[in-house]
């Protein structure tokens, strides 16, 4: 007869070494745990480190609401033969430092202009060849102001931006070309109830207009350079007041000042009436069709005061 203690240890060794494997088992498995915890840890301090890297670089390419060159008031002056007058960066935080006032035989005109805003393409299309030969001759300074306001469509309001962005940064790297991307832009004014250009659209246009330092604008357009600033623009124009003139707020574009007072057609396209504000800001009442103010207040024969086509001014 088997002794019952001689079959209870082999059946308690067996025991014994089961628990043992098991618990090596258990090791192994959270020593394995402990490896993947550990790796999935160095992955996640991978990541943050990356996005922190990533964050540093936008924020160092995207200046954090600091302007273009030649945009100290927020705007860029055009001035004789359309050379941008050129000026610092307005510094993040600080408030814009408005043009000073031009001379008594110069006008001083400021457009406000929101590049998907209809109203605006009307006027550009109606009023630029004017303001150019204004401008060109030194009768006047057009100060262009991009702003923002709100859009219309799915991604409008975004496109009012990125394309006051992009119009920064052509003052910034090529302001000379300021006044033909402006137009153009206008001319290429996107449908409404549509998301407007993308980046590459807007590059698209810069190119168009030969500005200078291409690779610069484009990269300025496609990292949004100039966002913060569009907005903050957007907002100081939108909430006022317009410093130097009878404007309180921007509320809608085009709206043009000059020298201080308002122009208060209400037809963007109505260049006569233009012309005629022009002229009595010059201080200038005349009715010669063939005469036109120039730079010394002075009727000058033999040029014509608006585009070809339009109606001149009777008794400004």
């Amino acid at each position: 007869m088997t002794d019952p203690i001689d079959d209870a240890e082999p059946t308690a060794r067996q025991t014994a070494r089961q628990r043992a494997d098991e618990l090596r088992t258990l090791q192994r498995k959270r020593d394995r745990r402990g490896w993947w915890l550990l790796r999935g840890g160095i992955a996640l301090g991978i990541v943050v480190v990356v996005a922190i890297v990533s964050f540093a670089l936008v924020t160092f390419t995207r200046p954090s609401g600091r302007g273009p060159a030649n945009m100290l008031s927020d705007g860029i002056v055009l001035g004789t033969d359309l050379k941008a007058q050129r000026t610092a960066p307005l510094a993040a935080g600080d408030d814009p430092v408005p043009t000073s006032g031009a001379s008594g035989d110069v006008v001083r005109i400021r457009v406000y202009i929101d590049y998907f805003q209809p109203g605006a393409k009307a006027f550009e299309k109606a009023n630029s060849a004017q303001l150019r030969e204004w401008a060109t001759s030194g009768a006047a300074t057009v100060e262009i102001h991009p702003v923002a306001l709100a859009g219309t469509g799915p991604d409008g309001a975004q496109y009012s931006i990125r394309a006051a962005n992009a119009a920064a940064c052509v003052a910034q790297y090529s302001p000379d070309t300021f006044f033909d991307f402006s137009d153009a832009l206008l001319e290429a004014q996107p449908a409404q109830q549509t998301s407007g250009l993308d980046a590459a659209g807007l590059v698209k246009v810069a190119r168009a207009v030969k500005v200078e330092r291409p690779t610069q604008v484009a990269g300025c357009i496609r990292s949004m350079t100039f966002e913060r600033w569009a907005q903050q623009a957007s907002q100081r124009a939108s909430t006022g007041p317009i410093v130097g003139s009878d404007v309180k707020t921007i509320t809608s574009t085009p709206t043009v000042i000059l020298d201080k007072k308002r122009w208060t057609s209400t037809d963007p396209a109505d260049s006569a009436s233009l012309a005629e504000a022009f002229v009595g800001a010059l201080g200038q009442s005349f009715t010669d069709p063939s005469a036109t103010p120039s730079p010394s207040g002075s009727a000058t024969p033999g040029r014509s005061a608006t585009p070809s086509g339009s109606a001149t001014p009777s008794d400004g």
